[in-house]
């Protein structure tokens, strides 16, 4: 008989915080890679999923691990291992739909430390019927998760209720222009980040100054700028992680897009407020709650505020498919070009503009007149096929005889009554 393959293997590794060092990537990285090797399984991938919790986002969701239970991918491993059960799923209905899948195609799913940190439970599910006793104890496993899952978010919900009316930091990202240190009584809170408000205030300057908000982000794509998140992973020793696109296809950091800067431009925070769902969080006197300096005076905000509405033109949105589209294409990137209607202070204006990548400020500052456009696609268009003969379909108004015909049928309605009586 020949040798039999070795399984292969995918190590699963998930991280609601990047702060949680109990639960840290090396560390799950390290065990499930051990039981691999101590069983012979050849490790074909890693799927490690940060900043992702099994609350709320499902194995199947995930960014680096869903892919692998889709196709292609789930046909080029045969385990999949975690290091523990709350490291895949925090509730049962997430269980069963895992262990589901993984019997329709037949997988194996380990999980190094078993119940109660006990041994490790392999589920082999390459049979039509799982053992009644491991389904027994992976429902009490989920079960356990959950109630944990439910128990950890009223604590943190409570923690935030309390903490909210103060100026100490509930927990979160602070946003772009602060960071988090140590309250000078206890827990945390916020100051300015100076680097980033440097940032913030010529990003304020440049619009005041009536520069388009596509030139600022264009500009700042160009020369590397770090956007929040990637600064916060640079500050924290780590490398960035988004890939880039359009014309930034090379590079591995985050872009910035107009809807970003609108935003982060447009937050109260800036102010130093406490916010909380959008809006400042008010004090026990009812005022805005000063949590930090604040990066912009209020002066500067509102003239940023004006600065941002004036640019913004009111555009109709027709429900049709813009005329020539396919045909009228991007001088420069090759691109379709879609007809916009703009009606800033009640005057209407029709042009074709290209909008590839338009969000991340590389969008084409070239932008023709529609009636230009339709004049010289209609001359090109007669030039060809002028004399080209066409059939047109015409409809005649025809003869109603609605009130005839019912005329009849009552006449029918009536002969057939007098016959069932006997009448006739």
């Amino acid at each position: 008989m020949g040798d039999v393959e070795p399984l292969r293997a995918l190590l699963a590794v998930r991280l609601s915080n990047l702060t949680d060092e109990t639960t840290s990537p090396e560390r799950q990285r390290g065990l499930t890679q051990g039981h691999a090797e101590r069983h012979g399984w050849s490790v074909v991938g890693l799927a490690e999923d940060l900043d992702v919790s099994a609350s709320t986002v499902p194995p199947f969701d995930r960014p680096r691990l869903g892919p692998w239970l889709r196709e292609p991918g789930c046909y080029e491993w045969d385990v999949l291992v975690f290091w523990r059960a709350d490291r895949a799923v925090r509730s049962m209905a997430d269980m069963f739909a895992l262990t589901r899948w993984a019997q329709q195609h037949r997988k194996v799913i380990v999980f190094v430390s078993g119940p109660f940190g006990g041994d490790p439970l392999t589920l082999d599910l390459r049979q039509d019927q799982a053992d009644p006793h491991v389904n027994l104890i992976l429902a009490i496993i989920s079960f356990a998760a959950e109630v944990e899952s439910q128990a950890i978010k009223e604590r943190v919900n409570g923690a935030r209720a309390f903490l909210l009316p103060t100026n100490r930091w509930a927990g979160g990202p602070p946003g772009y222009g602060y960071r988090i240190i140590d309250h000078p009584v206890k827990g945390k809170t916020l100051e300015r980040d100076e680097y980033a408000a440097g940032v913030i205030q010529e990003i304020a300057r440049r619009l005041c100054a009536r520069e388009s908000l596509t030139g600022v982000v264009h500009s700042l794509n160009e020369r590397g700028e770090l956007t929040y998140r990637d600064h916060m992973r640079v500050l924290q020793g780590k490398p960035t992680r988004s890939r880039g696109r359009g014309r930034y296809t090379d590079v591995e950091r985050e872009l910035w897009s107009l809807q970003s800067v609108r935003t982060m431009m447009c937050s109260p925070r800036l102010l130093g407020y406490k916010v909380h769902n959008g809006k400042p969080a008010a004090g026990p006197d009812g005022a805005p709650i000063q949590i930090a300096a604040p990066v912009l005076t209020h002066e500067q905000f509102q003239r940023v505020q004006d600065a941002l509405d004036a640019r913004s033109a009111t555009r109709t949105r027709t429900r049709r498919t813009t005329p020539l589209l396919g045909v009228i294409k991007c001088g420069a990137c090759g691109g379709n070009a879609s007809r916009v209607t703009s009606r800033p202070k009640g005057r209407v204006y029709e042009y074709y503009r290209c909008t590839t990548d338009g969000a991340h400020g590389q969008r084409c500052t070239q932008a023709a007149a529609a009636p230009l456009i339709t004049g010289i696609v209609e001359r090109a268009f007669l030039s060809q096929l002028r004399e080209v003969r066409v059939q047109e379909r015409e409809w005649f108004k025809g003869e109603d005889h609605t009130a005839e015909l019912e005329h009849v049928r009552r006449l029918r309605d009536s002969l057939e009554n007098e016959i069932g009586r006997g009448h006739v």
